[in-house]
């Protein structure tokens, strides 16, 4: 008897430990003495930003849970500032908005991940405004990295040749949105902002402001000017859809030569969008997305009235004996070979473009041309228009690898910043490897001006 009760005391004290081991490991996972469904786990925050662009702080945090409610807000004050909370098992979104001050913007009444965050004066903000956003299944301690980035677009305004007696001048563009839900998306609501300008000199300019694009293919312009005579309005399209996160400097011009100016080189932004334009002679703005305005090209539209342009079939072409063809993007001697048509198994045609360049006027761009030789190879010209557009094509995104590649052999870098434009089209026109835009040349500006040559190579 005394051996039973023995083995009975020895099977409590073992059922008591394996109890006491099982509330250890709750302790462990979360909070003591929470069931399994109410466990809470810590939920930390590393936090950066594309490029490292500057945050604008407080940070305003925002976690929706899987019903898409609305469970905690907070703000992050400062970057020294750490963020943790602790949350029930569970799947959430979290988004962080950096810029999101009271003055710009205002929250809509019931904050669930498709409402939206609408700007408060003129449809504009001074601040721009970074978004980030990270989904996670809470089932341990987990640490989130969120990237912001810039869901704005920012636009300045430089306009020259405006009347002395001028006494204000703006320009209102459209369309834009009013907002942006908490998923990232545009309102798309085809809003309007009006942007004023000061005068700074013989210019009037803008500071930057900050837009939500609208999915809109055309964005107009509209820019009053206002007189003791009266009010004076004209309008440009803007053939293309403004974009989050890059920066537009429209440059227009009023009787006068093209005035190109101003730089946009911050973290975290895309390289600058120069877009130059007259407004001398364009009629008020209407608004229709099939109105266009534009006196320039863009993209593949590159026929310009009173073109002189040599057809490329009959102009005259050197011809070197080779022992082997040269293949497109390649160096050829002192040149780089940029594209090569086979006109047979011996014989084909190519474009070459010299290692040098300038910055000139267009005035004196075929002097230049004319006295230029290299490796006693003369007869050089300008792109074509049509060549404009395709090498611009081709290199757009990738001009930093061309770059790397031509420089390692003394060629003179191809420029796309700071509002660089390259002569083509005999000298009318101009082309940018920033933008889609073929503008007529100014005969007060100085380009870049690359020479460009059609040869043929034949096979010993």
């Amino acid at each position: 008897m005394k051996t039973m009760k023995n083995i009975l005391l020895i099977t409590c004290l073992f059922l008591l430990c394996a109890c006491g081991e099982y509330q250890l490991e709750q302790e462990e996972n979360g909070t003591t003495g929470e069931t399994e469904n109410e466990v809470s786990y810590t939920l930390q925050l590393n936090i950066g930003s594309q490029d490292n662009a500057k945050l604008n702080y407080p940070l305003s945090l925002f976690l929706f849970d899987d019903k898409n409610n609305c469970v905690a807000q907070e703000n992050i004050p400062d970057e020294n500032s750490e963020y943790s909370s602790s949350m029930p098992k569970g799947k959430y979104t979290m988004v962080l908005l950096s810029g999101l001050t009271d003055n710009n913007y205002s929250y809509p009444l019931e904050i669930i991940p498709d409402s939206y965050i609408t700007l408060r004066n003129n449809n504009c903000s001074d601040k721009p405004l970074q978004m980030g956003k990270a989904s996670v299944n809470l089932t341990q301690s987990t640490r989130i990295t969120l990237t912001l980035s810039y869901v704005v677009a920012s636009l300045t305004f430089t306009l020259n040749g405006i009347p002395e007696h001028a006494t204000s001048t703006e320009v209102s563009i459209s369309p834009v949105s009013s907002g942006i839900s908490f998923n990232g998306d545009d309102k798309n609501d085809k809003r309007q902002c009006t942007v004023s300008c000061r005068k700074e000199g013989n210019r009037w300019i803008s500071d930057a402001v900050y837009i939500f694009p609208n999915e809109s293919s055309q964005t107009h312009l509209s820019i009053n000017i206002q007189t003791p005579d009266g009010n004076e309005t004209y309008g440009y399209t803007y053939q293309a859809t403004l974009k989050a996160g890059y920066p537009y400097h429209f440059t227009g011009y009023y009787k006068g030569e093209v005035s190109l100016d101003g730089e946009f080189q911050a973290d975290g932004w895309q390289p600058e969008v120069d877009c130059e334009f007259g407004f001398d002679e364009i009629l008020p703005d209407e608004g229709d997305d099939d109105h266009n305005t534009d006196s320039g090209k863009d993209d593949n539209d590159s026929d310009n009235t009173g073109s002189t342009e040599t057809p490329d079939d009959t102009e005259e072409t050197d011809t070197f004996i080779v022992p082997e063809l040269p293949d497109a993007d390649t160096i050829w001697g002192y040149f780089y070979v940029w594209q090569v048509t086979s006109l047979s198994a011996t014989e084909s045609k190519a474009i070459l473009i010299a290692p040098d360049q300038w910055y000139t006027l267009a005035a004196d761009a075929a002097g230049l041309l004319e006295a230029y030789e290299k490796d006693d190879i003369s007869g050089w010209r300008m792109f074509t228009t049509e060549e404009a557009v395709a090498f611009r094509n081709q290199f757009q995104a990738s001009i930093n690898d061309l770059n790397t590649f031509i420089s390692e052999y003394g060629f003179d870098r191809f420029k796309y910043t700071d509002g660089a434009r390259y002569l083509c089209n005999d000298g009318q026109s101009t082309f940018s490897l920033a933008n889609n835009r073929i503008l007529d040349a100014g005969k007060t500006v100085d380009y870049y001006l690359r020479p460009v040559k059609t040869v043929r190579f034949k096979l010993k």
